[in-house]
């Protein structure tokens, strides 16, 4: 894969944060947040092609925290992965264009390597 990639990983299951920095370390540069302060630190200091978001968290939703994301860079690409499969708030995300693409829990990583590479040839 890219390791000029970065991607952005937000979650507030500390075992779900581990899991992806072990999957995806050695592909991408990968940044872990245990939650979305963290989370817009991280995207407001580094220039993130890709960010992943569980949606429900205690501070803010995943799409609240993707239109967050929007405001400073609406070419990055935006992934809700949560365990909730019918959520009107991501449905009308979806629909807004705040969300590119949903992708339920546990994680498919061919899938989302699939969606990265897709994203990487076409803006890259």
């Amino acid at each position: 894969m890219n390791k000029t990639i970065k991607i952005l990983y937000v979650d507030d299951d500390f075992l779900n944060l581990m899991s992806f920095e072990v999957l995806f370390k050695d592909k991408f540069v990968v940044f872990i947040a245990p939650n979305v302060k963290k989370g817009l630190d991280i995207f407001n200091k580094n220039d993130i092609s890709v960010v992943i978001t569980d949606q429900k968290m205690p501070e803010m939703s995943g799409v609240k925290f993707l239109k967050e994301v929007i405001k400073k860079n609406s070419n990055t690409l935006r992934i809700i992965h949560s365990g909730y499969l019918h959520n009107e708030e991501v449905e009308e995300g979806i629909k807004e264009g705040v969300v590119n693409y949903f992708l339920d829990k546990p994680l498919n990583e061919n899938l989302l390597l699939d969606i990265i590479e897709k994203y990487i040839k076409n803006t890259m």
